[in-house]
């Protein structure tokens, strides 16, 4: 009975231990495709609609059993209309916010990310995120800090 407690521990260990690790510092210029951006970027944070496009820095240290210190900074294209479902439940700012590490993101690609509408910026209720749409295009700037 002791043979098969001890069988059953170590067998939960190498699989909780066997999982890959999220720590990461990496930027989408680092991948090939939009498709590997889109995968990578969604082990990150749901995803709440279907992504053209995207190009992001993520910094992430996963403490294991800890909370994970995260540092998200992305810019996705989207359908127009998909633009609402990114800001449910999120707050409408009067004051412009800098947004430069945005247009950073995307600066290599302006044919593709060519913005010429006036971004709306929206604050989660907690304060650690922050999301910029510019609604006709369909471009979102998010950013998210969780430490």
């Amino acid at each position: 009975m002791r043979f098969g407690l001890v069988v059953a521990i170590f067998s939960s260990c190498l699989v909780s231990c066997s999982k890959p690790s999220l720590t990461t510092n990496t930027y989408s210029s680092q991948l090939d495709t939009d498709r590997q951006k889109i995968e990578f970027l969604g082990k990150y944070f749901n995803l709440l609609s279907p992504i053209e496009a995207t190009e992001f820095h993520i910094v992430c240290h996963n403490n294991d059993f800890a909370p994970s210190d995260l540092d998200i900074e992305a810019a996705m294209k989207v359908s127009p209309s998909d633009v609402k479902v990114w800001t449910e439940g999120m707050q409408l700012q009067q004051q412009p916010l800098d947004i430069a590490w945005g247009y950073a993101l995307i600066a290599k690609d302006k044919k593709r990310w060519k913005i010429e509408s006036k971004p709306k910026f929206y604050l989660r209720s907690s304060g650690d995120g922050v999301v910029v749409v510019f609604e006709s295009e369909g471009i979102i700037f998010k950013s998210y800090r969780a430490h």
